[in-house]
């Protein structure tokens, strides 16, 4: 008897965890990026003297104190780092509008143009078809966000990765 394992097309997906929800003055704290072959990067933010927004609500929801990311990378080599793990490529999110606000808060810290797209996941369902897409928005269901970047851009991976496997759980 051959074991059938599916082809999952690479896709990458992008979480991040920021300051609070405010649209003007919030910026990134942690973000993870995970495809689905399983590589991954993970990294907190050191903010510049000049990021001082801090919403207390945020800090309960993601478990950050701002004292925490003392040992954050400084933006510069944030903006680097990302920069060159996703150069080019169209970046999966469950929040895009906000990913892509907070990320473009850290490019444009750091004096970098972002040169990769930041993508819907509703994007992915036209790809995958509906009965995939179905076991995608389960997966999400049963597995709950936990508010840290690394698990749920790990998260989104996994929920694609299974969207592939008829018999997912």
């Amino acid at each position: 008897m051959s074991l059938s394992i599916p082809a999952i097309p690479l896709k990458t997906f992008i979480d991040v965890e920021a300051s609070g929800l405010d649209m003007i003055n919030s910026y990134p704290i942690e973000i993870a990026w995970v495809d689905s072959l399983g590589n991954a990067d993970n990294f907190r933010i050191r903010p510049p003297h000049d990021w001082v927004y801090w919403d207390p609500n945020a800090e309960r929801i993601h478990g950050l104190s701002r004292a925490e990311l003392t040992d954050g990378l400084d933006v510069n080599e944030a903006a680097a780092r990302l920069a060159r793990s996703l150069q080019l490529e169209d970046i999966i999110s469950d929040a895009p509008d906000f990913d892509s606000f907070w990320v473009n808060r850290l490019m444009q810290a750091a004096g970098l143009q972002r040169d990769f797209r930041i993508l819907d996941i509703r994007e992915v369902f036209g790809e995958i078809g509906s009965a995939a897409t179905v076991r995608l928005c389960k997966h999400l269901r049963t597995h709950p966000a936990q508010h840290r970047a690394l698990p749920d851009a790990k998260r989104l991976a996994d929920a694609y990765s299974a969207s592939f496997c008829e018999h997912s759980p």
